[in-house]
Parts: structure tokens; sequence; C-alpha cells
């Protein structure tokens, strides 16, 4: 929703890229492959079901992807506490799903579900990059008004005022689907939909600060996540 107008970031605070794949590289793969292990009891669970690897593979691509546009430093100054709450929800989304799949009820779930999944996953990924292409270099992972910024209203951000946050939403839903997880995917609302939902608020008051009247506007004629319904 914002974009700025000629004013250059400061990126001398930001992570070194080697830093932060140094700890990525090593939690994807204990996230990925070790957590799933420990929960289903078998190292290779996802093989022999297409379904599974993709699931895993999707897994290691949200947190390969979030390393790319990870850079401590920017946004909001001070730890955010939603940004952490959505973290821990991720995190404790996978076991949740995983346990699903090997243990509980969605072992025996139709593949409905799955593709349902896979559906939600791909319309989360034009929605996110469409936002964040319009915002480009002033994307920051937390919520600031900089300095000379101007209010985005243009492409995706003409119909939906959180569009990363529908992005995110449909994800966090739709990734643990494609295990056919109904575990997974409430697990999902539950723990990373209230802080999704304080991000918003916190995001809506800081720009009705910044931008008064003409945030209102924009309000008026906008969805804040899903077109004609929210």
């Amino acid at each position: 929703m914002l974009a700025g107008s000629g004013q250059r970031i400061n990126r001398d605070s930001e992570m070194r890229p080697w830093a932060k794949w140094l700890i990525a590289i090593p939690f994807i793969g204990v996230y990925s492959l070790g957590v799933p292990w420990l929960v289903s009891g078998r190292l290779c669970w996802f093989v022999g079901d297409w379904a599974d690897t993709v699931f895993v593979l999707a897994v290691a691509g949200m947190w390969l992807g979030g390393t790319v546009f990870y850079q401590p430093g920017r946004g909001q100054r001070g730890a955010s506490l939603t940004r952490g709450l959505i973290s821990v929800g991720l995190i404790l989304l996978l076991p949740v799903a995983v346990y699903d799949r090997t243990h509980g009820p969605a072992a025996s779930s139709p593949a409905f579900w799955t593709w349902l999944g896979l559906a939600l996953c791909v319309a989360a990924a034009p929605v996110g990059i469409l936002a964040w292409r319009t915002l480009g270099r002033f994307y920051v992972a937390d919520p600031e008004v900089l300095p000379q910024q101007r209010l985005r209203t243009d492409g995706i951000y003409a119909h939906l005022r959180h569009p990363m946050y529908t992005a995110a939403l449909l994800w966090v839903v739709g990734f643990p689907l494609i295990i056919r997880s109904g575990w997974g995917a409430l697990a999902g609302i539950l723990f990373i939909g209230p802080a999704v939902w304080l991000r918003i608020r916190e995001e809506e008051a800081m720009l009705l600060k910044a931008f008064g009247e003409q945030y209102r506007q924009c309000q008026a004629r906008t969805w804040r996540l899903v077109p004609f319904l929210f």
C-alpha cells in the first residue's frame, strides 16, 4: 500500500546475504525433513505419494522464499510482535499437518482436499507477486511509513488494501490441504489468522495517521482481503 518517491532506503543495517543463508539452509533442512521425521516416525514418510512429496517441496520453498525477502533492519523499528507470531504459527503448523497425515484422519481423506490445497496455493502466488511488484524496492517486511512515501492505489492495490496478507492466508490454509490435513488448515487459521488481523489493524491505524482522508477514500472503494466479501 506504500511506495516511495525518490527516497533511497538505507541498507547499512541489513543482514549480509551469506549470513542469512548460513542460518536458513540448515533450518530449512531440519524443519522440512527432521521435524516431520520425529512426528511421523519415518524419515522418508513422503515417498510413495506425489502429494506428500509436493507438500515437502512447498514447505522448503516457503522458507526459501521467506529467506530471499527477509531483511532485518528494514521495516518497523524494534521487534515485531506480529512477525514473531506469524513465524511461530508457521513453525507449529507443519508438525500438526504431518501428524494428521500420518496418524490422523487425513490418511483416509479424499483426494479432493489435495486439489483444493493446490488451487489455494496456486492462487496465492500471483496475488503475492503482484503486490510485491507493485511496491517494488520499497517493500518492507513490517508496516512503516518512510519519508516522502505516497499511498499506493494502483495495480492490485486498486482492489485490495492488503493483498500480501490475502496471499499469506491462502497459502497457510492451502499447503496443509495438499496432504489432506484439515487439522493443519484449521491450525493455520487459529495460529496465523489472529496475527494477520493484528497486523492489518496496526497497518491501517498507521496509514490513517499518515494519509488521513486519502486513506479513508481508499478504504471506501477497496476490500481488505477478499473481493466482494471482506
